[in-house]
């Protein structure tokens, strides 16, 4: 589960899938956008996440697929370096990547 603190507001969002370390960054990637869902009022789904090495640091990055009326389907990407938890990278890499979206 992922909780974001928007505006004051709390949004929650979950996701469930199989345990194993590799398939983490995914399901943090889809509890993130589960959160956002709401904000983006647009269906959205996650085509990647992982945790990759750049040099000598780790970098989360996040493909996520959206469906905007009118324009049709967008592919959008962010990515966040990793500061010793994983898991927050992934959920800051989604919002790096709808991060325009929900500023209008």
């Amino acid at each position: 589960s992922v909780d974001l603190m928007v505006g004051g507001s709390l949004f929650s969002g979950q996701a469930s899938g199989p345990g194993a370390p590799s398939h983490r960054p995914r399901l943090v990637a889809h509890a993130t956008l589960d959160a956002l869902s709401e904000l983006l009022g647009m269906p959205a789904s996650v085509e990647s996440a992982q945790i990759s090495e750049a040099g000598i640091r780790e970098v989360a990055l996040t493909v996520i697929a959206i469906h905007v009326p009118r324009f049709g389907d967008q592919t959008l990407c962010g990515s966040a370096i990793v500061r010793g938890d994983a898991e927050d990278a992934v959920a800051r890499s989604v919002l790096a990547a709808v991060n325009r979206r929900l500023q209008g």
